[in-house]
C-alpha cells in the first residue's frame, strides 16, 4: 500500500513537472537559454506551472509543481518537446524531484526524467536513473 501511494505521488509529481517545464520555457523562449546561445544562466526564482486542463476533470484542487532550479531549458516547437537540463529540481506538496535532465512531450502528454533521479518526501526516498510517465494513463 505504501509503495502504491509513493508510485502515485511520483506519477503526479512527474506530470506536474512537465507542465512546469512548459510554463518556464515560454518565459525563456527568447533565445537566451537555448543551447549554443552563449553562457546559460541558472533559474533564480521558482516558476509555478499553469493549471492543467486534462481530458477528464480532477475532483480536487491540486497545488502546482514548482521548478526550483535548472541550468538550461530549451523548447523544440517542431517536435513538441521541452528539455530541462542540469541540476533540475521540482517541488510539489513537500515532495522534491531531483534529476539531471527532464523532457516533456507535448503531443503524447508524457515525460521522462533521467540521470541521478531522486524523489524525496517526508516518509521515503526513491532513487533511480530513469522515470517515464504517460499522463493519459491512470
Amino acid at each position: 500500500m505504501r509503495w502504491n501511494r509513493l508510485l502515485l505521488m511520483l506519477l503526479v509529481l512527474t506530470a506536474l513537472s512537465g507542465f512546469a517545464v512548459l510554463a518556464w520555457s515560454q518565459q525563456v523562449e527568447g533565445g537566451a537559454n537555448k543551447p549554443g546561445a552563449g553562457k546559460q544562466s541558472k533559474a533564480k526564482q521558482p516558476t509555478e506551472a499553469p493549471k492543467s486542463q486534462p481530458a477528464e476533470k480532477r475532483d480536487d484542487d491540486r497545488e502546482s509543481a514548482k521548478l526550483l532550479n535548472a541550468d538550461s531549458l530549451f523548447r523544440d516547437k517542431a517536435a513538441g518537446v521541452y528539455y530541462c537540463k542540469g541540476n533540475v529540481v521540482f517541488s510539489h506538496k513537500g515532495v522534491l524531484l531531483y534529476c539531471d535532465e527532464a523532457e516533456y512531450y507535448d503531443e503524447t502528454d508524457s515525460a521522462k526524467a533521467t540521470g541521478n533521479l531522486r524523489v524525496v518526501d517526508p516518509e521515503a526516498t526513491i532513487t533511480g536513473d530513469l522515470l517515464t510517465a504517460d499522463f493519459e494513463e491512470e
